[in-house]
C-alpha cells in the first residue's frame, strides 16, 4: 500500500537511508559514533520531511514492513519562460533488497509525480549514481539535461 510517510516511520525511514548509503558507497558499516550521529541527524531530517508542505515521503507498506521509500522535497525558484520555478528534487529513493524488482519504486515514482503535479511543481529533477535509478526513471520520461535527468510536466 502506498502511502505518504507519518512521524511514526521516521525510524525505518533512517534504517531505509542508511542501507541506500551503505550499498551505494560500499563503505562497509560505520564507526558506531558515526552512525549514531547520522541517525540522529536523519532523524531529525525525516522527522521535520513528515511534517513539512514543501516535502513528501511516499512508502509503500508491506504488512508492517516499509519496502520501497521515495522523496519529494519541493523548491520555489524565480519563475522562468515556460514555467513556474516550481521544482521537486526526486530523493531517498530506496527498495529493500527483499522486495525488488516487483515495480514498487515506479509506482511510488508516478504517484509522487502525480501529487507533485496537484501541488503546483512544473518538473521534478534527480541526480543518482544508480544505474537502476536512472532506468527506472528514463522509463518514467526523465530525460538527461546536462548533470541531471527532469521530467518536465
Amino acid at each position: 500500500m502506498i502511502r505518504p510517510a507519518v512521524p511514526s516511520d521516521v525510524p525505518a525511514l533512517v534504517r531505509s537511508r542508511l542501507a541506500q548509503q551503505l550499498e551505494l558507497y560500499s563503505v562497509g558499516d560505520l564507526d558506531p559514533d558515526d552512525r549514531r550521529r547520522l541517525e540522529e541527524r536523519l532523524s531529525g531530517y525525516f522527522a521535520r520531511a513528515c511534517v513539512d508542505d514543501d516535502a513528501l515521503f511516499l512508502v509503500d507498506e508491506e504488512g508492517s514492513a516499509i519496502a520501497a521509500v521515495c522523496g519529494f522535497s519541493i523548491e520555489h525558484q524565480p519563475s522562468q519562460i515556460g514555467d513556474n520555478g516550481v521544482y521537486a528534487y526526486v530523493c531517498d529513493a530506496y527498495t529493500a533488497p527483499g522486495f525488488r524488482r516487483q515495480g514498487r519504486m515506479g509506482r511510488l515514482g508516478r504517484a509522487g509525480a502525480a501529487e507533485m503535479r496537484k501541488r503546483g511543481v512544473s518538473a521534478l529533477y534527480f541526480d543518482s549514481i544508480s544505474e537502476s535509478m536512472i532506468r527506472l526513471c528514463q522509463g518514467l520520461g526523465f530525460e538527461r539535461r546536462h548533470d541531471y535527468y527532469s521530467l518536465i510536466f
